[in-house]
C-alpha cells in the first residue's frame, strides 16, 4: 500500500518561515506523524476494505508487540 506525505505545515515554507516560530508543538508533532492513503477516483469497495484491513493487522500487531 502506497503511501506518502502531502502535507507540510505553512511554517516550514521559506516564504513564510517569518511569520510565527514558537508555539506550534501540535503542529510539529502532527507532522512526524501523519501520512496519506491511497485516494483517487477509481478505488473501488474493495480497495478501501483491503486497505482497512491491513491498517487494522499493522496496528493490531504492533500493540501484540507491547
Amino acid at each position: 500500500i502506497d503511501t506518502g506525505v502531502h502535507w507540510q505545515p505553512g511554517h516550514h515554507f521559506s516564504l513564510f518561515s517569518h511569520e510565527r516560530t514558537g508555539g506550534l508543538e501540535v503542529t510539529e508533532q502532527i507532522v512526524s506523524e501523519i501520512i496519506s492513503l491511497p485516494l483517487h477516483s477509481d478505488m473501488t469497495q474493495c480497495d478501501v476494505r483491503y486497505i482497512c484491513s491491513k491498517i487494522e493487522a499493522f496496528f493490531s500487531h504492533a500493540s501484540l508487540q507491547k
